[in-house]
């Protein structure tokens, strides 16, 4: 990637590499910021989603060429500290807008290194989150044993470090590849452990998930009118921390267990809501799911 020439000559003699490569370094920092204050943005709760969400689109260009950047710097360096640094911070920074915006293998590519980064830097807190998001990343992908294995990496790291946060969030994770394996048994488990820690931490982001990723569980099952009792206490608290992500995830599934029940206008209501979310905080694949369900629903009824 190239920077900015600034000329060949300077009044202190440093040479011309070492100018372009002063002047990158500013830059590359400066997109990592940008990065982290639109993450911090979205993460304020209601409005300020849509805040954050437009912040990320405007430098999305410019943090794709950066984060580049850091990549192949690290990698030609085989270990220059501040790509490395970089490379931490671009994939960490942004993690809930990157799932947003960024394709599945991008992703992948951008966490694989920021794993190698904060193995070089001695960071095993950062190498246990980057861990957990590689897990879902790759099970997003398809491969859930490849995502399992993250995860459990992901717990050790961050029980280690005592992050109960970050242990609630891949005992989640890991219920969610364990149930894609079809194991609901091992899978309410994990999300029986992960709603205990986020209880005792007052993690009400991390509570409402344990609570959605049950429901999720009990409706596999069958039991979908058990299902919608895990989704009203879910939607109960993604509307008082103001989540709309997480308000549009429990309308969506209360709708889908409403037609499992055989009900598909109550269905189509709970759809309804969900697509106006959607398009409310940019959720361009929630937006999609919506619309799938939406023609699911109407379907049988036009007949």
């Amino acid at each position: 990637m190239n920077g900015f020439d600034y000329g060949d000559s300077h009044p202190t003699g440093i040479d011309h590499r070492q100018r372009k490569r002063e002047a990158d370094t500013r830059i590359v920092k400066h997109y990592a910021d940008k990065l982290a204050q639109a993450d911090a943005v979205y993460l304020g709760g209601g409005d300020s989603m849509m805040a954050g969400i437009a912040l990320f689109d405007r430098e999305i260009a410019n943090i794709r060429r950066w984060q580049m950047w850091s990549a192949e710097a690290f990698v030609a360096s085989r270990g220059d500290t501040f790509a490395a640094e970089m490379c931490r911070g671009y994939s960490l920074a942004g993690v809930h807008l990157d799932d947003l915006r960024l394709h599945v293998t991008e992703k992948i590519r951008w966490l694989e290194v920021c794993i190698a980064a904060c193995r070089q830097l001695g960071d095993h807190h950062g190498e246990g989150v980057a861990l957990a998001n590689l897990g879902i990343a790759w099970k997003n992908l398809g491969d859930v044993r490849k995502a399992i294995s993250c995860h459990d990496q992901a717990l050790a790291l961050l029980r280690e470090k005592g992050d109960r946060r970050g242990e609630g969030n891949s005992l989640n994770n890991l219920g969610i590849a364990w149930a894609a394996l079809g194991d609901m048994k091992q899978a309410i488990g994990f999300y029986g452990q992960a709603l205990m820690v986020s209880k005792e931490i007052g993690d009400r982001r991390g509570e409402g998930d344990a609570l959605c990723n049950l429901g999720n569980a009990w409706k596999n099952l069958g039991d979908a009118r058990k299902a919608i009792e895990f989704y009203l206490q879910t939607l109960a608290i993604a509307q008082e921390i103001g989540d709309h992500r997480g308000e549009g995830s429990a309308l969506g599934n209360m709708g889908l267990a409403w037609k499992n029940l055989g009900d598909a206008r109550k269905a189509i209501d709970f759809y309804d809501e969900t697509l106006i979310i959607a398009r409310k905080t940019g959720d361009r694949r929630a937006q999609e799911r919506a619309l799938n369900n939406l023609g699911s629903a109407w379907g049988p009824l036009e007949k």
